[in-house]
């Protein structure tokens, strides 16, 4: 799950010549923190002990 959440993505490099990596928060997390609405749909396929709401 934690790979829907976040990512390493490649940043500049450095002066030394040396690959940088940025951790990146996906839609989910950036919807969170805007406040923003994400639907779900396939909450269900991460974990099958959940319950529909209806």
């Amino acid at each position: 799950m934690i790979d829907k959440l976040a990512q390493l993505a490649p940043a500049k490099k450095t002066d030394k010549n040396q690959a940088v990596f940025e951790y990146h928060s996906k839609r989910l997390i950036q919807c969170l923190i805007s406040a923003r609405i994400f639907v779900l749909k396939t909450l269900h396929e991460t974990n099958p002990d959940l319950k529909p709401f209806t």
